[in-house]
């Protein structure tokens, strides 16, 4: 791989150096020789384009194993801004067109475009994908199919199909769900046989949260394929089952439920390793519902800040919360013998994880005592901390 900077008539390829790690390489575009610092201008130094923008060229070489609807897809493309926020548009998804293998080409072509209804909210939420193209350059065949490739956890919703082409012999019908050999789940729609070039289909379902992650959107690729009779290599067939793309389009789809976070703490710890812990839990987000909860545990932790020992005390919140709510935490009791400190984690029915907080002498912890404890200038093993003197 390679990389071309400035991108304009002067442009220069070097090299880059990459990192693998299982099927992701990662490439730092910031060791061409000629980007300056540590990254690529802004707009208010540079507002032409050519400086602001570098030129990437890579090889591929395909065995027999090799899938020629698969693309080339730099998933998460970041950037950060002068003060190390995120840049506008870090973390896009940047893909590359299905690799072409001789042999395989598709006998039409088609350009979908695809898009959801907002964001699938909650835990069981619903959305609508939409889709629709054009057969251009032929018609369909025997074994053409449409399919929408989500990450796990997520799912179609049995009968939810509609078609929406002008003529309605022309739309899809449900077909199959299966997982692909990535993990992914492909949502699989057959096309309908000898329709001619020309014809427009388009058509909705809806796809719900089945346990989806939610610490990005979930990149969906919408594809269109035909199934080909496979190639041979050395008259060995090389798969049983050859699939080419028409055309794809990729869509995000945003997951959203209700997030938990740690704030407000106080701890206090005698000489005697009992403590006093006071804290409170941000809902933020979405609103949990009546249906849903969230239990808070505390175990001791060690030195390496991993929970260990017996939990040393719970709290269940049960019920409506509306976002914005902060729900208070008080916990006491007696330390384990080889404890360094307490690990707090806030465990959902319904959200995008499990919260932790590990409180351990290096963790900038907010010392508020009661009358019965003082802070120590000698606090030895559990740093800034109360305890009876």
């Amino acid at each position: 791989m390679s990389a071309g900077y400035p991108n304009d008539a002067s442009i220069v390829f070097e090299p880059l150096s990459s990192a693998v790690n299982g099927d992701t390489v990662t490439f730092d575009l910031t060791t061409h020789s000629r980007v300056m610092g540590d990254s690529l201008p802004g707009t208010f130094s540079n507002p032409g384009i050519a400086n602001r923008q570098m030129r990437v060229v890579f090889e591929i070489e395909t065995g027999c194993g090799f899938d020629p609807t698969k693309t080339v897809a730099f998933y998460r493309a970041r950037g950060f801004s002068p003060c190390s926020d995120p840049a506008i548009g870090s973390d896009i998804l940047v893909a590359s067109n299905p690799v072409n293998v001789e042999g395989t080409e598709a006998p039409y072509e088609t350009q979908p475009v695809s898009s959801v209804d907002g964001a699938l909210q909650g835990c069981g939420g619903t959305i609508r994908v939409h889709a629709a193209f054009e057969l251009m350059g032929g018609g369909t065949t025997a074994r053409d199919t449409s399919v929408l490739i989500v990450p796990p956890g997520i799912a179609y919703v049995p009968g939810s199909l509609i078609c929406e082409s002008p003529n309605a012999s022309s739309c899809p019908a449900y077909s199959i769900t299966r997982t692909n050999a990535d993990g992914l789940t492909e949502i699989r729609f057959a096309l309908p046989e000898n329709l001619p070039e020309g014809t427009d289909i388009a058509f909705s379902f809806e796809i719900e949260d089945q346990g989806a992650a939610c610490a990005a959107p979930a990149v969906a690729i919408f594809r269109n394929t035909v199934t080909r009779d496979p190639l041979s290599c050395g008259g060995i067939p090389c798969l049983t089952e050859l699939e080419v793309a028409t055309g794809q389009d990729t869509v995000a789809i945003p997951v959203q439920k209700p997030t938990y976070s740690f704030t407000d703490i106080s701890l206090c710890l005698s000489e005697d390793s009992t403590f006093q812990l006071h804290a409170g839990l941000v809902l933020s987000g979405l609103s949990q519902s009546e249906a849903e909860g969230v239990t808070v545990n505390a175990y001791c932790a060690d030195a390496n800040g991993q929970s260990t020992g017996a939990l040393l005390g719970t709290l269940d919140f049960a019920g409506s919360l509306s976002a914005g709510s902060l729900l208070p935490i008080d916990l006491s009791g007696t330390l384990c013998a080889d404890a360094t400190g307490i690990w707090l984690e806030a465990v959902p029915t319904c959200g995008c994880d499990t919260t932790t907080l590990v409180l351990y002498p290096e963790a900038p912890v907010e010392i508020i005592c009661s009358e019965d404890f003082t802070v120590c200038q000698d606090v030895g093993l559990y740093g800034s901390a109360c305890r009876m003197c």
